[in-house]
């Protein structure tokens, strides 16, 4: 039986191993760039953000799959509740990608693109760790939320350890957008520093979730 449950498994696994893991929106992570209005250079959709952080996460599970399959084909088949837990991450951050990507279709934004995050190239993926920064600005930075969820979404600039090295110094409405509301950031230069966000989510267990996506002021 035990023989059997891991063939069916394996059988699982290794027909999710394809570039079709990843969502079609990874390969913007290396080079996009949108026009906003003058006044509106540095902002951001917060939801973009976030998809930004699920497309590095995905990219990191995918490898730590194909890293477990491996293993356990060479023998190592104590790996297979490692296995199961890492394919439930990549099914759960799946669904929030495409959550997410529906929610965006209902946003109206002042700009004919809602403006992403601009993007500096990833780093190497080494041992199934990615790191892709995005672009701090040298005054404030702008993140957009739909009105409503201004209170239920908390953003900082953290160090590396997590000690604060930014906060929210104003919010405004969003001029020309459908009930858009804008939260300006101001930061000190954060060495290896880290947009961090924690907002209710009521797609995710708890109806709350949290996540970091790392900063650069190249």
């Amino acid at each position: 039986m035990k023989n059997m449950n891991y063939l069916l498994l394996m059988g699982a696994m290794l027909l999710g191993i394809s570039c079709s893991d990843r969502p079609t929106a990874e390969n913007e992570l290396n080079a996009v760039s949108y026009s906003v209005n003058e006044n509106e250079e540095n902002a951001f959709m917060e939801l973009f953000l976030h998809q930004h952080s699920l497309e590095t996460t995905l990219t990191e599970l995918n490898c730590q799959k194909e890293v477990l399959i491996s293993e356990i084909e060479a023998g190592n088949e104590e790996l297979l509740p490692e296995l199961e837990e890492v394919q439930l991450g990549i099914e759960r951050n799946r669904y929030y990608f495409e959550v997410n990507e529906e929610l965006l279709l209902g946003i109206k934004c002042p700009t004919k693109k809602c403006p992403r995050p601009k993007p500096n190239p990833c780093g190497d993926l080494k041992d199934c760790a990615l790191s892709c920064p995005i672009r701090m600005p040298d005054d404030q930075l702008i993140i957009w939320v739909p009105e409503g969820q201004e209170g239920a979404i908390d953003i900082t600039v953290v160090t590396f350890d997590g000690a604060p090295c930014g906060e929210v110094v104003d919010m405004y409405q969003v001029e020309g957008g459908e009930n858009l509301i804008g939260i300006v950031l101001e930061s000190d230069e954060c060495d290896n520093g880290f947009i961090q966000v924690q907002k209710e989510y009521e797609y995710a267990e708890g109806g709350s979730i949290s996540y970091r996506v790392p900063i650069s002021y190249d």
